[in-house]
């Protein structure tokens, strides 16, 4: 199964733009292999005339809570997270930064909405691990992996986190509200 990253990632600033119009500087989390998605995000950055501040961490611990201070002291209005191993084991402290410093945050899968962002946006779970179970069933059956084909997957999941929107007094527009596939309350 292949997902693209900067692809995702690029799509959770333009949700982010149209779930809080007003946003127009953006923090982006990112590490020395988000690379490709912080690329991605700029140039949608340049495409929607909005701003980012990218936060690098480079090696543990990482100081997140320095991060949001310097992103509210550069006026960011919202903070987009990148995908990446490093941030796995802090997604709800830094959903919790994100809520303390009142700021809306995205992130790619629904571990971050249920931690407390305000939204995620990525591949349906339960559609990748099927389809994933049902390639190792085929390997299992015989197959040789060189033949099985790479997939790309076209399934993707929005989870809108209301109790987040509701601290935040963020009202969760129309357009949004119809294309949530799950909403948190």
């Amino acid at each position: 199964m292949f997902v693209s990253q900067p692809t995702l990632a690029a799509k959770l600033l333009q949700l982010m733009r149209e779930m809080v119009p007003k946003a127009k500087r953006f923090l982006v989390l990112a590490d020395p292999f988000t690379n490709e998605q912080v690329e991605a995000i700029r140039q949608a950055a340049e495409q929607l005339r909005v701003e980012i501040v990218v936060e690098t961490f480079a090696a543990p611990p990482y100081d997140l809570d320095s991060a949001f201070v310097k992103g509210r002291a550069a006026g960011v209005d919202a903070v987009i997270s990148t995908t990446s191993p490093v941030f796995a084991d802090l997604v709800t402290s830094t959903a919790q930064l994100a809520i303390k410093h009142r700021l809306p945050s995205a992130g790619l899968n629904t571990q971050y909405a249920e931690a407390g962002y305000l939204f995620s946006y990525g591949v349906k779970p339960d559609k990748a691990f099927i389809r994933a179970g049902d390639m190792a069933a085929s390997i299992l059956k015989g197959a040789k992996p060189g033949d099985i084909g790479v997939e790309q997957t076209n399934e993707f999941e929005l989870v809108v986190n209301l109790k987040t929107a509701k601290t935040l007094g963020i009202k969760i527009p129309p357009s949004i509200a119809v294309r949530a596939d799950r909403a948190i309350e």
